[in-house]
């Protein structure tokens, strides 16, 4: 005959893997559960992100249309975009940090369509350090939208495709 205080330690030991393996499923399921919302959650916000950069670049790309060659139209065109940079310049830098981060935690983002992500942030970028660098001199700044002004048409071009794709696929 089995000792009684042995039977209950054996169903209580029972009982305490039935416990365990129902915890730990438990943990998993929620784990899982969580690691879709914050995917979700930064696929949605890099593609926030990219909608944001493909608008500044089109608003770029409407303050700098000048199809004349008088230097006071692009006088003009320089102090409208000046002003433009000097005020967004901050937020302009903001996007490009949080984009790479929302970027780095989207993690079901294939590798070419995040190579593209990592383009459309070079091109925003290059639209503040190239194209119209705020800390120049207004003769410089207008020199270069000038000169990288077909540029600009290519890169917004560039950006969009880049969204749609990404948006497309995903």
């Amino acid at each position: 005959m089995a000792d009684p205080l042995s039977e209950i330690g054996a169903y209580a030991s029972i009982a305490g893997v039935g416990v365990a393996v129902f915890l730990a499923c438990l943990v998993y399921h929620l784990d899982k559960k969580r690691r879709t919302q914050e995917e979700k959650h930064y696929k949605t916000l890099t593609e926030e992100s990219l909608h944001e950069i493909l608008q500044i670049f089109t608003e770029v790309v409407l303050k700098s249309k000048a199809d004349t060659r008088l230097d006071e139209e692009n006088e003009a065109i320089t102090l409208e975009l000046d002003e433009y940079f000097k005020e967004n310049y901050r937020k302009l830098r903001d996007l490009i940090r949080d984009t790479k981060i929302y970027l780095s935690e989207w993690r079901s983002l294939k590798a070419e369509q995040k190579a593209s992500a990592d383009q459309v942030i070079e091109s925003l970028n290059w639209l503040i350090e190239t194209f119209y660098p705020v800390d120049k001199s207004p003769s410089v700044k207008m020199k270069r939208w000038l000169q990288n002004r077909s540029e600009l048409n290519l890169k917004k071009e560039q950006v969009q495709k880049i969204v749609n794709t990404i948006e497309q696929t995903n």
